[in-house]
């Protein structure tokens, strides 16, 4: 497999990329379901919380180097019969999905920071601090953080069912140029 795309397949980086964020993200999620359903005052929930920060970090900085990677190295093109409308609507996703993996992260530091936590980076290190605590604004932070979430999970939805689409419906290679051991 090449590491940078060709005009009709993904690149192995950016299919590590990829996969690696929707496994993350994905782990993400499941960790603050989790959290979510434990009883207030558990030991778990502090570890849960400090696990879920740490991938925040990470997906921050994969996503940082995904989106440098994207649009510094050509893709495969969107296939020629999809019309205007979905290459628009096609682009948004991406797009939109590209800014919820920044600012994801940046809105959960800084939650965090205002609620007078501490991040560290799976024990090895802690961030700077560059917020003064302020909890009612964490809380505010906390419902931005939450909508973002939410609209995240969205929009990987409609990115997942767009796939499956054109793999069942369209059949185009949409969906295989980007699985891992794929051919388009």
């Amino acid at each position: 497999m090449a590491k940078a795309s060709t005009p009709t397949q993904y690149g192995f980086v950016s299919k590590l990329l990829h996969w690696t964020l929707f496994l993350l993200v994905s782990a993400n999620f499941i960790l603050i379901t989790r959290v979510d359903m434990l009883i207030k005052g558990d030991a778990r929930i502090s570890q849960l919380v400090n696990l879920h920060r740490s991938i925040g970090v990470l997906v921050l900085l994969l996503a940082a180097l995904f989106i440098y990677w994207e649009i510094s190295h050509p893709k495969p093109a969107l296939p020629k019969n999809m019309n205007k409308p979905s290459r628009i609507l096609a682009k948004s996703v991406h797009g939109l999905m590209f800014l919820l993996l920044l600012a994801l992260p940046i809105s959960g530091y800084v939650m965090s920071t205002l609620a007078g936590k501490t991040i560290s980076f799976f024990g090895l290190f802690n961030l700077p601090v560059l917020l003064a605590a302020n909890k009612p604004m964490a809380k505010e932070v906390f419902e931005v953080h939450g909508a973002l979430a939410f609209t995240l999970l969205i929009l990987v939805l409609i990115h997942v069912a767009a796939s499956f689409y054109h793999h069942l419906v369209k059949k185009d290679n949409v969906l295989v140029r980007m699985l891992p051991f794929g051919k388009a």
